[in-house]
């Protein structure tokens, strides 16, 4: 700019008293708290993704109002806020980056002894959209319990060591065959196991899930050293108590009720082979599978008899659906 026109604009501001004025250190001070502050407020209550957009966008609209109150005599101060929002932003972005590997490093710690690795991705989608429920609740599942039949003596027959490797090949491959179809595996009953459905996850067909995973279990023993060792199953539908169980040194998902009780005594009555329903259970598949019922069993627990179908296999719809 020439001389001649900076003279004429220092008259120009004279005559028309539009003298720049330096924003007050009080203001000052209050920018900068009021925009770390509104950070702090708004950046853990949305999305990581717009939180990475949030603080530049603020920035952006700050500069723009200094702009313009530049125009109208005014000067703002734009590098103590700009560095405060960017200091704040910072901070509050590590800390959830921080926060996000602890829950999901938790639900892994939790569930990834449990459920396939598919269901813990879906685990930790969830958890970032809605609260992933880790404490009680009560809901409908279908249990089903799987014991090999004759194990006991049959390893009277081998050495420790061969009776581990043979136990472990069984229980490896019924996990596969679990995980395969979305179950949870809540426990290792010696010789046998305990599979969740439904949970944690919901599963709008938990019941047929569970009968298929049975039957894949049943298919699956000819696959086995020993044709000799099959499995009782027991099956059954209903409300329980889900969450994780014991202290603050070790937690264990369980399922806890009389839905639980009752599927562990059908599978006490399941002969070698056998996988065994309840009827609750088979209200929900019977479209499904090829089941009779066995009549009326009267079970450890249970001062009535209980109904009880032996699946067959399943009808051509259910092999369909697959």
């Amino acid at each position: 700019m020439a001389g001649v026109e900076v003279q004429a604009n220092i008259i120009h501001t004279i005559l028309n008293h539009r003298y720049l004025r330096q924003q007050s250190l009080t203001s000052d001070v209050a920018v900068i708290l009021g925009l770390a502050l509104l950070s702090s407020l708004v950046l853990p209550r949305i999305r990581l993704v717009w939180g990475l957009l949030y603080s530049p966008l603020l920035g952006i609209t700050y500069w723009l109002f200094a702009f313009a109150a530049f125009d109208r005599g005014l000067v703002l101060d734009l590098l103590y806020p700009t560095a405060s929002l960017a200091l704040s932003h910072v901070v509050v972005v590590a800390g959830r980056i921080v926060i996000e590997q602890r829950r999901r490093r938790r639900v892994t710690d939790l569930f990834g002894r449990y459920v396939s690795p598919e269901i813990v991705r879906a685990l930790l989608s969830r958890s970032e959209t809605a609260p992933l429920e880790l404490g009680g609740e009560q809901r409908e599942i279908t249990v089903l319990f799987a014991d090999i039949r004759g194990f006991t003596a049959f390893s009277e027959r081998l050495s420790p060591r061969r009776v581990v490797e043979v136990l472990n090949q069984h229980l490896a491959r019924m996990t596969e065959v679990v995980f395969e179809h979305g179950g949870t595996v809540d426990k290792f009953t010696g010789d046998g196991l305990m599979v969740l459905f439904n949970a944690p996850l919901s599963q709008a067909d938990h019941a047929a899930r569970a009968v298929r995973a049975a039957l894949a279990l049943q298919a699956g023993t000819q696959q086995m050293n020993d044709d000799s060792l099959q499995y009782g199953i027991g099956i059954h539908t209903g409300e329980a108590v889900v969450g994780n169980v014991g202290s603050r040194r070790r937690l264990e998902y369980t399922a806890i009720g009389d839905t639980v009780n009752l599927a562990a005594r059908l599978e006490e009555q399941a002969a070698p082979g056998q996988i065994l329903i309840s009827r609750a259970t088979y209200e929900q598949v019977r479209g499904l599978v090829q089941a009779r019922e066995i009549g009326p069993l009267r079970v450890r627990g249970r001062q009535e008899p209980v109904v009880v179908y032996q699946v067959l296999g399943l009808t051509v719809d259910g092999e369909e659906g697959r």
